[in-house]
């Protein structure tokens, strides 16, 4: 066996005895890292690339069994473009920032499955945790800060000739109820 591969056997011994693994990948304009403790099924992951279009994702699943993250990338006229989430027990809900948000666990999710007919649609007790205490990745809380510096650097936009099509964008989100 040469050196690399008693290299990641060591690894691979390594993370086994732990139940844990981390990865991190740092290049001049990108960054990758990935943890996840396999014993309790929690992972935190994410990427951000600083060429083109400055795109990111990070996402974490937390302790209570639900997956909060968010992503995006900035466009060639310098706007942010922001989506933050959680996943579930009532699937993928997109979240909105500075906002109280409903979390459904695992526990609340079980005994929502064991009501019957007469009671469906009605209010239930589920948790309303507040923006600021989602167990949201740390980059999630900081997106304006990070992306900033990176949006100012980018390449000149190339202008669209007067009578080109365009693409139609959207500057805001509405929410309708």
């Amino acid at each position: 066996m040469g050196a690399l591969g008693a290299i990641v056997l060591a690894i691979i011994v390594r993370m086994v005895a732990a139940n844990t693994m981390e990865v991190h990948v740092n290049q001049p304009n990108a960054e990758v890292y990935h943890r996840q403790d396999m014993k309790r099924g929690e992972f935190d992951y994410g990427y951000h690339v600083q060429t083109v279009n400055n795109q990111f994702q990070h996402k974490v699943k937390g302790p209570d069994d639900v997956t909060y993250g968010c992503y995006g990338y900035v466009d060639p006229s310098n706007r942010k473009h922001l989506v933050y989430y959680v996943a579930d027990r009532m699937g993928y809900r997109i979240i909105f920032p500075n906002r109280p948000t409903k979390i459904f666990t695992a526990k609340l999710a079980d005994s929502l499955n064991k009501l019957d007919g007469a009671v469906k649609g009605k209010d239930y007790d589920e948790q309303v945790v507040e923006w600021n205490n989602l167990y949201m990745p740390e980059s999630c809380f900081r997106l304006n800060e990070i992306l900033e510096p990176a949006a100012s650097n980018q390449a000149p936009v190339q202008k669209v000739a007067p009578g080109s099509p365009t693409v139609p964008t959207t500057t805001h989100v509405t929410r309708s109820c």
